[in-house]
């Protein structure tokens, strides 16, 4: 018997499914797509991999949605492709001889489908109307809330559900996915800096397990990867923008080195361990590269960002940026330009010392401005031209740190008890022009690019001088009542930089041998100048006379420095596969270096005579690589051994004084070295990376080992002595473990958790004879968290039709309670008994945000969720100063960001 009912209640669910798929062809049909676009050529290396693999390379690279059912692909292996093709011809190559084939609907959407002797053969049966509806609701994705929907959806977005591992990054030099790069390395695109709120170079290092950054209370800072940093000479860890190196060598006045904002970014790589054979010196524990967005030949597009936010107990935080960049000429000429401001509003009072009268509310404002064009030439499809200008401003007033005996952390009360507002303005322009040149078998890339720097500023030296010159912590505070009383420290550096490179590779990376070679120049030079002013100088004696009555226009202190750093190199590296995924690697790199430095000191301490500085360095360096990895399916292990160095240097006089000679005498050192060599480290790495459970799981994990030889080390402290001396300080060694895993737990929910384990100390104790203490000890901390971790989860929804999100992140740094001079009481001259080691930190942030449209996307968050105060870099600069100076945390803060971006 036939249930009327129930077939009426079939046919009609019937006719509304057909009315559904025939609005959705015709929604397909009017939307349309760009024609134009699917013609262009576009370079494409995608090796032979399963199908799903492939096509999900394929739409990554393309940017198209490709809708396909799985029980059709998953056991088809795919042909190999290398070179310029259209997207059917890609298309084509790709699936040529296999059961598939592949075409464009008219809104641009990729589809596969079974080819025609295979549906002949599939006749007898039909697709079932289950995966009809699926496609549809897919293709339906794709239109409303763009390409991207269908692709997030299908094939696994590289920067909402899987997080980095699918980010193409170029550490090896070649376009690669995180999981195919045999090394321990993170990346942020464009869209996960926005979503996890990263602004600056601390907010990338604090969610970077293995990577510390600190700021201390002058204008210097301080990176360390994998525990590689000694915070002196010429610098540990590369800093890029593009191809450009632009970290600073410790010249005088302790420079910081120079970071990009985080507007405008293709992506940000930090690379673990020494990257000493293709990056060469300055990239001895890592290297941290921002990578700008490059300008379209064939599509339009604009991004913006404009953010709100209000700080607990501070002022407004804002930001706006702009980024417009297209075709000039069609496939030939294109250009990108953008400008971005930012004002991070302040949250620290400046108080009068002793009297708590306040000066200044929120005095710590920092502003930001920057501007970047770019332009790319390609008069035919085997050269293109690109020059670039990147503009960077930073206007801090007032440094980021407080003082202990002022502020009261648990409620957010952050003072500071200068005499004046400090302020600093570093600014930097960077042109560029790079050219790329395709012969067919191998490519030939050239960078060129000059870096012209300038930092200058005006800081309160009162604190400093007093714990110079005091005795006790009463003669110390009696000083504050002195009227006028305002030692200053007027100080800059201007870097001008050089840098030349040319590469030239292989095309054909589906060979067995794989190569590239290159040549390296740079040439940097560095200026600084530091100039101490204190009328109140003899009252420290009390003889209450004025320093101009007794040497008239002489500076207390002046110092102006220039030094020069250069470096030739010749790299290369070889891969050859010896057999299906066994691979070996093996590069080196051999560079002539050479520093050489001027400077002329006049202080008090020499009578107020002009001393003449200079001195001279150079070697021959050679970084080696080893490397040996195996490849199955989506899986890879790995194992190298990297060198690394830094260049080494040369060191000003130290004046015969008696306070120096006396302080140099308690080292059991008759004079400071005139220069120091370059220090090195080995490092060796095993690693593994793996895509499980049907891609939704991707874990990489490394261990390593790294031996650092000759440490460059700075040796201050010197009682009555207010000079420093480099020189190198035995070895150390730094082992640990990297874990990273991303696991896509539904379509929806996504995890993400990085590990970061480091352990670094001194493998050696020096001590010269008739020294009252050790120069370096056996044991003691280089410093840096041991435990890092960074934790992420992100759920996707969707809230009126429209695409949502909510996200949460968390950073964790642990204390580091091993020793350091300043904490052991061997050290006589350095060890402070009120000093306590780094405290540990906490950091949660989250943030729901909805897609307006394709490119309209709005969120609120929350910084700094738990409102911690930890207080960060404390110290003070004598025993018998009572004021401890910290960086604080910015507290918690509430904020609303739009980004713009089609």
């Amino acid at each position: 018997m036939v249930d009327k009912k129930g077939a009426g209640l079939k046919g009609y669910k019937r006719r509304i499914e057909i009315l559904c798929y025939a609005l959705i062809l015709l929604l397909l049909t009017a939307s349309g797509y760009d024609a134009a676009a699917a013609q262009e050529r576009i370079f494409l290396e995608i090796p032979a991999k399963p199908a799903p693999e492939a096509l999900k390379t394929l739409s990554y690279k393309t940017g198209r949605s490709i809708l396909f059912q799985t029980n059709e692909v998953e056991t088809v292996e795919t042909n190999a492709i290398s070179g310029k093709y259209t997207l059917l011809e890609a298309l084509d190559l790709l699936l040529d001889n296999t059961t598939l084939s592949g075409g464009l609907t008219e809104s641009g959407v990729i589809t596969i489908s079974l080819s025609a002797s295979r549906h002949k053969t599939d006749q007898e049966g039909e697709m079932t109307s289950r995966a009809i509806k699926g496609s549809l609701l897919t293709t339906v994705a794709t239109i409303l809330f763009g390409a991207g929907a269908a692709t997030a959806q299908d094939t696994g977005d590289a920067s909402q559900n899987a997080g980095s591992d699918q980010i193409v990054v170029t550490a090896t030099r070649r376009e690669a996915t995180i999981q195919d790069v045999p090394l321990s390395i993170e990346a942020f695109s464009q869209q996960k800096i926005d979503r996890q709120g990263l602004r600056s170079i601390d907010d990338v290092a604090n969610f970077t397990p293995g990577v510390n950054f600190s700021r201390t209370a002058s204008t210097a800072s301080n990176i360390s990867i994998r525990g590689i940093s000694s915070g002196t000479g010429s610098a540990t860890t590369g800093i890029y923008i593009d191809d450009t190196p632009v970290q600073a060598r410790s010249v005088g006045s302790q420079p910081r080195n120079a970071y990009p904002n985080t507007f405008d970014i293709e992506r940000v790589e930090v690379l673990r361990g020494p990257q000493g054979t293709l990056f060469g010196a300055g990239a001895e524990g890592g290297a941290v590269r921002f990578i700008t967005r490059k300008p379209s030949l064939d599509d339009y597009s604009v991004y913006s960002r404009n953010e709100l936010a209000l700080t607990q107990g501070g002022d407004a935080s804002y930001e706006t940026g702009l980024a417009v960049g297209g075709p000039i000429v069609e496939d030939k000429l294109g250009f990108r330009i953008s400008g971005y401001y930012r004002m991070d509003g302040g949250f620290i009072d400046r108080e009068t010392y002793l009297s708590g009268i306040t000066q200044e509310e929120n005095a710590n404002d920092l502003e930001t401005y920057a501007a970047r064009a770019a332009l790319k030439f390609q008069p035919t499809e085997n050269i293109s031209i690109s020059p670039s200008v990147y503009y960077n401003e930073i206007y801090s007033h007032e440094n980021l740190r407080a003082w202990e005996n002022l502020s009261d952390a648990s409620n957010g009360d952050y003072v500071i008890g200068t005499f004046f507002g400090e302020e600093n303005r570093d600014r930097y322009v960077l042109p560029a022009l790079d050219i790329a040149l395709d012969l067919g078998a191998v490519s030939i890339a050239s960078s060129t690019s000059y870096f012209r720097r300038n930092e200058d500023g005006v800081y309160d030296y009162t604190i400093y001088d007093l714990g110079a010159f005091t005795s006790t912590p009463e003669q110390f505070d009696s000083f504050f009542s002195i009227p006028g009383f305002s030692p200053t420290n007027l100080s800059g550096n201007d870097q001008y930089n050089w840098n030349q490179e040319i590469r030239i590779s292989n095309n054909d990376t589906d060979s067995r041998l794989n190569w590239i070679v290159g040549m390296y120049y740079g040439k940097a030079r560095q200026t600084s100048y530091q100039s101490v002013q204190n009328e109140f100088f003899f009252y420290y004696f009390g003889d209450e006379v004025l320093y101009s009555d007794v040497y008239g226009d002489a500076p207390l202190y002046d110092e102006n420095i220039e030094a020069s750093d250069s470096q030739i190199a010749g790299f290369g590296e070889v891969s050859f596969e010896i057999t299906d995924g066994l691979t070996a690697t093996a590069g080196v790199r051999y560079a002539h270096t050479s520093f050489d430095f001027t400077g002329v000191v006049t202080s008090v301490f020499s009578g107020a005579v002009p001393v003449q500085n200079g001195g001279e360095q150079s070697e021959n360096p050679i970084t080696p690589k080893f490397a040996l990895s195996y490849e199955w399916g989506e899986n890879l292990v790995y194992a190298s051994a990297t060198k690394g160095y830094r260049i080494g240097g040369a060191n000003r006089s130290i004046p015969f004084t008696e306070g120096c000679n006396t302080a140099l005498n308690s080292l059991g050192i008759r004079e400071a070295p005139n220069q120091y060599d370059s220090d090195s480290v080995w490092s060796y790495e095993v690693g593994t990376k793996n895509t499980l459970f049907d891609n939704s799981l991707r874990v990489a994990a490394s261990v390593y080992y790294i031996d650092w030889s000759n440490i460059i080390r700075g040796v201050g402290g010197l009682q009555n002595c207010p000079y420093e001396f480099i020189t190198n300080l035995g070895d150390a060694t730094s082992k640990g473990v990297d874990l990273q895993l991303s696991w896509d737990l539904t379509d929806s929910f996504s995890v993400l958790a990085s590990v970061g384990y480091n352990e670094a100390q001194f493998d050696t104790t020096i001590r010269s004879a008739g020294a009252v203490q050790d120069l370096v000890t056996e044991g003691h901390t280089l410093g840096g968290s041991p435990w890092t971790v960074a934790l992420s989860g992100n759920y996707e929804t969707m809230i009126a039709a429209m695409p949502a999100y909510l996200r949460a992140d968390y950073n964790f740094r642990s204390s580091n309670k091993d020793p350091i001079p300043g904490r052991d009481p061997n050290y006589p001259t350095m060890y402070d008994p009120l000093q306590r080691p780094e405290p540990e930190f906490h950091d949660v942030r989250i943030r729901a945000g909805v897609s307006l449209n394709e490119s309209v996307e709005i969120s609120l968050f929350v910084n700094n969720l738990l409102d911690q105060h930890p207080k960060l870099n404390r110290s003070r600069v004598s025993t018998v100063s009572p004021v401890f100076e910290y960086t604080p945390v910015r507290p918690r803060t509430v904020g609303l960001t739009a980004v713009v971006n089609y």
